[in-house]
């Protein structure tokens, strides 16, 4: 059966589900219209995920008060955020992270009931959170239960390609894990630049679509065009183009998108580039489902394991030992918040070298 997702526009980063409400501005002088249109931009001013913690935030602050029999109301004083933060930590087990997190959702929380939020960081505050910081770096440390995420090199790569070989998938669903794979790795992507994230539906302001993503010609050799849209360095949703260059080695990026495009699904414009035999879209999370399957035999998942975000971990390293400086490492994989523009900015004979370096490792 083939199945198309459905493209939704407003289904990706951003969306009218946030906090804020109409009720929020219903002690205004304010007209209905006026009301619905600051909402809406209102709850635009955060992504989707980011309101999603801080409604967890609230749940998690009833269930605290539930469990401790304590009753905090808003605004919220400095002993209930004491209270808070190790009831998080003792009680539901949290890292740092998660905690600051809530209590960000709880600061928010305040601005959404249309109240000035009180000091919730305080000195005080700040101390226990540094705290807990550090217990956590000493328990990485020590590998009390921490999973790592390990690099993607060329072993691993020769590795995922023996083992989808001998898979029981469809050839054209091995040469779709292969040809994302190849991409992910020679390219350095977040996997969800190149995959969806939902396999019915998908946002075409975020998503990869047929169009982003093409083949064009660089002398005798090819290079993959692939349109990278509100990349995470870039805030002011600015889009630009990543060239992915042919190296003719066992992971040619080139090769592997070919050899899949002579069995995926018609090419529509309009639609997920990446999709599977049914016409659904191809996600990260079926990518880390599928090197799971075909990795655990090879690796200890209880101490560490490939996923997708590991395509990226592998280049630093790999072009560090080719010789290359720390600011072309760093402009290639785009990890700095305007690094996208050095990587434009290096000479395509320089990002060619570069690309093969990696390949003859």
């Amino acid at each position: 059966m083939f199945m198309s997702p459905t493209p939704v526009h407003g289904s990706g980063k951003y969306g009218s589900d946030g906090l804020v409400g109409r009720k929020l501005f219903k002690n205004m002088n304010l007209s209905v219209e006026v009301r619905e249109s600051l909402a809406d931009m209102g709850s635009h001013g955060l992504s989707k995920s980011t309101w999603s913690n801080y409604k967890t935030a609230e749940r998690m602050l009833k269930m605290c008060q539930k469990d401790t029999g304590r009753k905090m109301e808003l605004p919220i004083k400095q002993e209930d955020v004491l209270i808070f933060v190790d009831w998080l930590v003792r009680v539901r087990k949290l890292k740092h992270g998660t905690v600051t997190s809530y209590l960000a959702g709880l600061r928010q929380l305040h601005i959404s009931r249309g109240m000035e939020p009180p000091v919730i960081r305080s000195n005080l505050v700040n101390l226990v959170l540094a705290g807990k910081k550090n217990m956590d770096m000493l328990e990485k440390k020590r590998g009390e239960g921490v999973k790592k995420r390990l690099p993607v090199t060329l072993t691993v790569m020769r590795l995922l390609k023996a083992t989808l070989r001998e898979a029981d998938m469809s050839t054209s669903e091995k040469l779709l894990t292969w040809a994302v794979s190849c991409i992910a790795f020679n390219g350095a992507f977040r996997i969800h630049e190149l995959l969806s994230k939902e396999e019915g539906k998908f946002d075409p302001l975020f998503t990869l679509l047929e169009e982003d993503l093409s083949l064009a010609e660089d002398g005798k050799e090819k290079v993959i065009l692939v349109n990278v849209k509100w990349p995470k360095e870039e805030k002011n949703g600015r889009e630009f183009t990543l060239e992915v260059f042919e190296t003719g080695g066992v992971n040619c990026p080139v090769k592997a998108l070919k050899k899949w495009w002579k069995t995926k699904p018609p090419r529509e414009k309009g639609w997920p580039a990446f999709r599977r035999e049914d016409g659904s879209a191809f996600t990260g999370r079926r990518l880390n489902e599928t090197l799971k399957k075909l990795l655990h035999g090879h690796l200890d998942y209880d101490q560490g394991g490939i996923w997708t975000h590991s395509f990226r971990s592998g280049i630093p390293s790999m072009l560090g030992a080719a010789g290359f400086s720390d600011s072309d490492i760093m402009a290639v994989g785009r990890w700095s918040s305007r690094a996208f523009e050095c990587y434009l900015k290096l000479a395509r004979t320089k990002r060619k070298q570069m690309a093969r370096a990696i390949a003859g490792l």
